[in-house]
């Protein structure tokens, strides 16, 4: 599977997806299109996670909600 900066899949690339392996090793949900990580869920869409960053300031970035200090 092959994937743009933001983890948006780039269709067309390769065969139908029989495992849910995700964007960065995260599991894909098929269900609402988010990729799972352990605290939190990624959406490739917007670039940003959906919830906080768990370990807020620590993690280095000032967006909590943000992957990758926005620069992947």
């Amino acid at each position: 599977m092959r994937y743009d900066a933001f983890g948006n899949p780039l269709r067309g690339l390769q065969g139908p997806v029989r495992f849910p392996l995700g964007f960065a090793g995260g599991l894909f949900d098929a269900d609402t299109g988010l990729t799972r990580f352990v605290w939190r869920d990624y959406d490739a869409d917007t670039g940003r996670f959906t919830a906080l960053d768990p370990l807020g300031a620590k993690g280095g970035d000032r967006d909590w909600y943000g992957y990758c200090v926005d620069d992947p």
